[in-house]
């Protein structure tokens, strides 16, 4: 047997194992998100996730009433002096993200490689409702409103009016990207997902991001808050519009 004989037969066997290993892996991820994935009653659930948006909303409202917008991210902010919080709000800041990315990747390259078309229209609603609410809604108002971000030269204050475009990332803290982006990605697989614990476990880690961002300085409590609400309502409205009635997603 020739060396040249050798080399193709082994460079065969592992293009044919890498081939078998890729069909497994991606059926264990078509069997994960069917397991997990579902919409029993639309209205329900995008109810539902309104309600518990509307119970954190008052809860921070309250809070901000009481201490104040600047007050209260002051309190915040004097978490970051642990450094063990400091660390876990950065993960949350930096990293709580890419989860939600990869879920809708992998929704939407099954979608195509095995052609189910609700994973594919639910991966497309998702990219809508985040390229109008968290890239061009969110950065429009933060260019228009322009609020000095609590480390700028101006912490706390509107310095836009509307009438001029403000590119000076120090003044756009209101609202906050990072709360539109996460809560968009919650809203949706909220909606979608089948047991009641990763439902929740979505507005928890909704929350916290949320909360990292005024904790680690770059935003005051309101910038989450109105940047939660774009999110809510960019996931939510991407859901509803132009669904036929159905209980698969």
């Amino acid at each position: 047997m020739t060396l040249g004989y050798q080399v193709v037969r082994k460079a065969k066997f592992i293009i044919w194992r890498g081939h078998i290993e890729s069909k497994l892996m991606i059926e264990r991820y078509l069997e994960v998100l069917e397991r997990h994935l579902v919409v029993a009653d639309l209205k329900r659930e995008i109810s539902m996730v309104i309600g518990i948006w509307l119970l954190w909303a008052l809860v921070l409202t309250s809070v901000v009433f009481i201490f104040g917008d600047v007050g209260l991210a002051a309190s915040f902010q004097s978490l970051i002096k642990i450094s063990v919080v400091k660390k876990i709000l950065a993960v949350f800041t930096d990293y709580a993200l890419y989860p939600f990315y990869f879920i809708f990747v992998c929704l939407i390259g099954l979608g195509f490689y095995k052609n189910i078309e609700s994973f594919r229209d639910l991966a497309w609603r998702y990219f809508i409702a985040q390229l109008i609410g968290s890239i061009v809604l969110v950065r429009l108002l933060k260019m228009l409103v322009a609020r000095g971000r609590p480390s700028s030269e101006f912490p706390s204050i509107y310095i836009g009016d509307f009438t001029q475009i403000y590119v000076d990332a120090s003044l756009h803290s209101f609202p906050s990207g990072h709360a539109a982006d996460v809560w968009t990605g919650a809203t949706v697989l909220f909606v979608v997902a089948k047991q009641v614990s990763v439902k929740f476990s979505l507005i928890v880690v909704a929350i916290l991001v949320s909360l990292s961002r005024v904790a680690l300085g770059a935003h005051y409590p309101i910038d989450i808050l109105v940047g939660s609400l774009i999110g809510l309502l960019t996931g939510s409205l991407c859901l509803v519009i132009s669904r036929s009635p159905s209980n698969k997603i």
